[in-house]
């Protein structure tokens, strides 16, 4: 019986939908292996990966997976690595400092791998220091990734379809609220697409996503709940603004942007 510990769509690698799973292939290792829309599984790849997979994606070509891995017998150490689906191999890019975590998915650009790293632990009362970093794929260390500033708080990302853009749900500092802003990887600039301050957006590893035509990025979000206890008389359709809801935020390209 296999145990999944990561599941992203390749369609690009499975080539008619299929899906890549990583799972417990041993106390101290994981698998990757090639499933269809049956659910049955339709290969194995042979390279074993040292660690427990927690996430996966594809690169632009389908050639390669970028995984976030915690190696085994160390649980305060992220590593992030690639898997070569053709020479079906695992090649370690880094491996974090021992306070540091790998948050969420990291996502592979046409400008290198993006990924949330921090101390799972609050700041003040206020949001866990989670920052933004960018390494290459091939070997060496990763550093903080341009254009976001030295206080940015960073918890989602997701890399536009073109690769060209990296929606972020974060703060600009520890203190300010959630926003989603765009990343232009090209220009190395961050603008805000939402300000809102009356607004509570979901800060979740999966709590954005980006339209397939790249027009527009899905959050969830609510409006900021009272500290009170209420009582609601209205109607369910009159209440949406106090649960969370899905909402698409429609988004300008690069080019656009800079108009």
């Amino acid at each position: 019986m296999l145990t999944t510990v990561g599941l992203r769509k390749a369609p690009s690698i499975a080539g008619k939908g299929g899906l890549i799973l990583a799972f417990g292939g041993g106390p101290y290792e994981s698998r990757l292996v090639l499933t269809r829309g049956s659910g049955e599984v339709e290969r194995v790849y042979p390279g074993a990966v040292e660690g427990r997979v927690t996430a996966i994606s594809p690169s632009p070509d389908g050639r390669n997976l970028v995984l976030a891995v915690r190696p085994p017998g160390d649980r305060e150490t992220s590593e992030l690595g690639v898997f070569d689906l053709r020479g079906e191999n695992y090649l370690r890019i880094t491996r974090l400092e021992r306070d540091l975590e790998i948050l969420g998915t990291p996502q592979w650009t046409r400008h290198g791998l993006y990924f949330v790293a921090g101390k799972d632990e609050p700041s003040g009362g206020t949001a866990a220091p989670y920052d933004l970093y960018r390494a290459p794929p091939e070997p060496g260390a990763p550093k903080p990734a341009p254009g976001v500033g030295e206080d940015f708080v960073a918890a989602s990302i997701r890399v536009s379809p073109d690769g060209k853009q990296l929606a972020v749900i974060g703060r600009l500092n520890p203190k300010s609220p959630a926003n989603l802003y765009v990343l232009d990887l090209l220009a190395e600039a961050l603008r805000a697409v939402t300000t809102n301050e009356d607004m509570e957006i979901k800060t979740g590893p999966d709590d954005l996503a980006w339209s397939p035509d790249g027009d527009g990025v899905a959050i969830v979000a609510r409006g900021v709940p009272s500290t009170e206890p209420e009582v609601h008389a209205a109607a369910a359709g009159d209440l949406l603004k106090d649960f969370y809801n899905l909402y698409e935020i429609p988004v300008e390209g690069p080019e656009e942007s800079s108009r």
